[in-house]
């Protein structure tokens, strides 16, 4: 007959934590890796979709005024200089390159968090010294709550720089 040890204990523990859950379970690492793998593939398509179609509207203006009679690019110029306007305007407030390369990022670090909390927690399990098991496990445990902490706050850094300064110029002066 096993007995149940203190690292099992702590274990079993862990797993009722939100931190430790599923990727089901909101506010998990492992949801938080699967929130970042779902959404950094559509910030690089609309980043690459939006540089493309930029590059074709741009180079089809001095073409458009070479090819076509005078009456239609007095229109035409100026429709195609607003389709430039409006891609180079929501690729620069939507940031979907920033937001791409950052969502990648994040999900490449925090899975390799997890992978590093799934080796150290069977080493921990291994061990057989117990005193050693559980301050390995425990550890391993506070390591990774550490850097997915740092990765999540890193990626969501510069939005909550920005906070302060909005909340401070909506604030009424006495």
């Amino acid at each position: 007959m096993n007995a149940i040890t203190p690292v099992d204990r702590y274990l079993a523990e862990l797993d009722q934590q939100v931190s430790f859950g599923d990727e089901s379970r909101v506010g998990s690492i492992r949801w938080n890796i699967e929130w970042y793998r779902k959404r950094a593939p559509w910030r690089r398509n609309a980043f690459r979709i939006s540089g493309l179609m930029l590059l074709i509207v741009s180079v089809s203006l001095p073409f458009a005024s070479a090819v076509f009679p005078k009456e239609s690019t007095l229109w035409l110029l100026p429709a195609l200089g607003y389709v430039v306007a409006i891609i180079s305007a929501l690729n620069a407030f939507f940031q979907w390159q920033r937001a791409w390369q950052s969502y990648r990022t994040a999900h490449l670090q925090l899975e390799a968090a997890w992978s590093d909390w799934q080796a150290s927690r069977a080493e921990a399990v291994a061990e057989s010294d117990g005193q050693k098991a559980f301050a390995a496990v425990t550890s391993a445990a506070h390591r990774l709550l550490g850097r997915a902490s740092d990765i999540i706050t890193s990626e969501k850094g510069e939005l909550f720089r920005l906070l302060p300064a909005v909340d401070a110029a909506y604030v009424k002066k006495p």
